[in-house]
Parts: C-alpha cells; sequence; structure tokens
C-alpha cells in the first residue's frame, strides 16, 4: 500500500483524500438514515415542560392583545379555561 502511495503525485493523493473524505461522510449520513428509522420517538409519562418565548409582556388583558405577540400567546396560556364551554355549554 505505501508504494502505490508513494508513486502517487500531490494532485492523486488530494483527490483520492477528498473521495475517501466523501465516503466517510455518505457513511455517517447512512447510519444517521438507518438509525432515524429504526428509532420510536415517543414521549413517556412524568418530567416537566417548559415553553420559552422572547418578547416584552405589554398587557395581560386578553380583550386588548394584538394577535401574534407574546402577550397574544401568554394570555391563551392563562386564560384558556375562561373560554371554553363544557358538555352542557356553561
Amino acid at each position: 500500500m505505501k508504494k502505490v502511495i508513494s508513486h502517487l503525485n500531490k494532485v492523486e493523493k488530494i483527490i483520492i483524500a477528498f473521495l475517501a473524505l466523501i465516503v466517510v461522510i455518505a457513511g455517517f449520513q447512512i447510519a444517521h438514515a438507518f438509525y432515524l428509522e429504526h428509532t420510536d420517538f415517543t414521549p413517556v409519562d412524568g418530567g416537566v415542560y417548559a415553553e420559552g418565548a422572547v418578547g416584552t409582556i405589554e398587557m395581560l388583558n386578553p380583550l386588548f392583545v394584538h394577535q401574534g405577540s407574546i402577550t397574544h400567546d401568554l394570555t391563551q396560556l392563562i386564560f384558556s379555561g375562561l373560554t371554553k364551554y363544557d358538555s352542557e355549554t356553561q
């Protein structure tokens, strides 16, 4: 193997190294695709759910918030129980 490499010029060595790198990257891609194909991502019971948002809170009155703002998202979480009806529409 050393005799073959010693007879190659600099350009041929760079081409072979580049092709070897492509083969290694393709191997990692295939292994990653295999992993994703054969892995089942399901949530488990328990734990903590945390949600973050970036922005400033203007007001917490659900009547005066603007659509698409952080305040709108927060008021939906806080006041969600006030806007739902039960089976008897009460």
